[in-house]
């Protein structure tokens, strides 16, 4: 093997090890950025302690509302054009 085709075989290594490895790994680290950077994430106390002003409601066993628990009575209502 000639030392010029050895070089050149190196090359071809290197650059298949950059597509191989390298190119996914930088392509999740700017997936990471962007989702940081352009979405509206909650933060995580936000996660942990949500806020829900809905109602609670408790059901029988023959699906009869037994009460409704809030501390304001909202309902939840689906939209669509």
């Amino acid at each position: 093997m000639s030392a010029e085709k050895a070089k050149t075989n190196y090359r071809k290594f290197v650059i298949w090890f950059w597509i191989l490895f390298a190119g996914p790994v930088l392509g999740l680290l700017l997936f990471v950025i962007g989702v940081i950077l352009f979405s509206d994430l909650p933060d995580t106390q936000e996660l942990q302690n949500p806020r829900t002003f809905l109602a609670t409601e408790v059901y029988s066993s023959d699906m009869k509302v037994l009460g409704k628990y809030y501390a304001e009575n909202l309902t939840f209502v689906r939209f669509s054009c």
